[in-house]
């Protein structure tokens, strides 16, 4: 099975870093602790390696804080993920959506901040 990676892209993420923090972790355990969850690849990581890990994410971003939180949550994953599927997805979309948002074509935003 492949394991998941998180889908959120932070400064710092320790995803790189899962290696050496297998290869120094202690033999026997059964808590872990993401004292600075981030992206959460540490907590996934754990989450996935393991069986009956118990894990506490933390950090110091109370949105992030609040989306790990919820994804614990069976109930409130089904109606995360329902409210998601619902999303029509293209380039399009975005773009229009990207465009309203900040009142301008993308290229020209970019081109004026260098």
């Amino acid at each position: 099975m492949k394991s998941l990676k998180s889908p959120i892209i932070f400064t710092g993420s320790k995803a790189r870093e899962i290696q050496n923090i297998d290869k120094a972790k202690p033999k026997s355990f059964n808590k872990v602790v993401d004292v600075f969850g981030g992206g959460g690849s540490v907590s996934l990581h754990f989450l996935q390696s393991m069986k009956d890990i118990e894990v506490h994410y933390n950090d110091k971003n109370q949105d992030l804080f609040q989306l790990f939180s919820s994804l614990k949550d069976e109930k409130k994953v089904e109606q995360i993920f329902k409210e998601i599927v619902q999303i029509p997805v293209s380039f399009e979309i975005f773009a229009d959506v990207y465009d309203k948002k900040y009142h301008c074509d993308p290229v020209a935003r970019f081109t004026e901040t260098k």
